[in-house]
C-alpha cells in the first residue's frame, strides 16, 4: 500500500529538486547579465565603441555584439569565452600587447574595470540583446544603397524591346513605353490633336493655358516639326524656369521667412533669400548642367 504513496513523494521531491537547480542556473545567468548590463557594456561603449563600433572599425574589430568579439579582428579573436588571460581584449587593455595599448588614447582602463572585463569573459562572456551586429546603421543602409539602388550602378545601355508592329513608336523610348503597355494588356491611346497637344505641353513646361493666339498659331503651322520647335519655344520662356525652379525650390525648403510664428512682430525674415531663388529659375531657364548645378550649391 506505500508504493503508490512512496512514488508521488519522491517525484515531487525530485521536481522540487530540479526547479531549486534550475533556478539557481537561471539566477546565475541572469547576475551575468547584470554584470554585462551594467559593468561590461558601459565599458565597451566609453572605452572602445569609437574607435571600434559601426562607424569606423580600426584593425577589422567590433566590439559592439558578441559575435563580433568572437570573430575578432586582424589579429584574431578578440574574446575567448572562458579564458581571460587567453584573450586578446583584455591582455591589450592591461598593456600587455606590444603596440597595441588599448586605449590609445584617454585614461587607461582601472584596476576595477579590468577586473569585471575579466569576470565577464570568464563566465563565458554572456551577452544580452543582438548576439550580431546590427545591419541596420547609417552606414550599412548608405552600402545596400549603393549596391542595389539604380542611380548608383554602372550606366548600360539596354536592349531596345522588339514589337511585331512597329507602325505607333517613333524613337527607341517609345518601344520601352509600348512594351510597358503590352505587358499590362494595354494599347496606345490615339494620337492627340493639335490643340490637345499645345495645352498639355503649355500647361506641362510653364504652367499656364496657352493664349488664343498660341493656339491658332500653332494650329495653322503647316511645318512638319511645328510641334518640336513649339517645345523649343517653351523652353525658351522665362516662365518655364519659374515653373519648374520651384520643385528644386520646395526640395530645399526655400522661403522668404520662417513662417511658423503668428505673434506680430517676432517673423523672422531672410531679405535676401530672393537672390537664391532667382539663381535657380536663371539656372533651370540656361539649362545649366546638373552636376554644374549641384557642385555651385555645395
Amino acid at each position: 500500500m506505500r508504493a503508490p504513496v512512496f512514488r508521488p513523494i519522491a517525484c515531487l521531491v525530485y521536481a522540487l529538486g530540479f526547479c531549486a537547480v534550475l533556478s539557481t542556473a537561471r539566477g546565475s545567468e541572469r547576475d551575468q547579465l547584470d554584470h554585462f548590463e551594467n559593468h561590461v557594456r558601459p565599458l565597451l561603449l566609453a572605452k572602445c565603441a569609437e574607435c571600434h563600433g559601426d562607424d569606423i572599425q580600426e584593425s577589422g574589430l567590433r566590439v559592439d555584439s558578441r559575435e563580433a568579439l568572437l570573430a575578432g579582428g586582424q589579429r584574431g579573436p578578440a574574446v575567448v569565452p572562458g579564458d581571460a588571460q587567453g584573450s586578446l581584449l583584455l591582455r591589450a587593455v592591461r598593456g600587455e600587447e606590444e603596440e597595441m595599448a588599448m586605449p590609445p588614447d584617454g585614461d587607461p582602463l582601472t584596476a576595477e574595470e579590468q577586473a569585471h572585463l575579466a569576470r565577464w569573459i570568464e563566465g563565458g562572456a554572456v551577452w544580452s540583446g543582438k548576439q550580431q551586429a546590427s545591419d541596420d546603421t547609417p552606414l550599412a543602409q548608405m552600402e545596400a544603397i549603393r549596391k542595389n539602388h539604380w542611380a548608383y550602378r554602372p550606366i548600360e545601355l539596354p536592349e531596345v524591346p522588339a514589337h511585331g508592329d512597329s507602325s505607333w513608336p517613333r524613337g527607341a523610348i517609345d518601344h520601352f513605353v509600348l512594351d510597358s503597355l503590352v505587358a499590362s494588356g494595354l494599347k496606345p491611346s490615339p494620337e492627340a490633336d493639335r490643340r490637345t497637344l499645345i495645352r498639355r505641353a503649355t500647361f506641362d513646361l510653364l504652367g499656364l493655358p496657352p493664349t488664343e493666339e498660341e493656339i491658332e498659331a500653332f494650329l495653322s503651322d503647316p511645318r512638319e516639326n511645328a510641334y518640336e520647335l513649339l517645345i523649343e519655344g517653351l523652353l525658351a520662356r522665362k516662365e518655364y524656369g519659374q515653373r519648374w525652379g520651384r520643385h528644386w525650390l520646395d526640395v530645399a525648403r526655400y522661403s522668404d521667412t520662417r513662417g511658423h510664428t503668428n505673434v506680430p512682430g517676432t517673423e523672422i525674415r531672410y531679405p535676401f533669400a530672393w537672390t537664391y531663388r532667382d539663381y535657380v529659375i536663371e539656372a533651370f531657364n540656361d539649362d545649366l548642367p546638373f552636376d554644374q548645378f549641384v557642385s555651385e550649391q555645395l
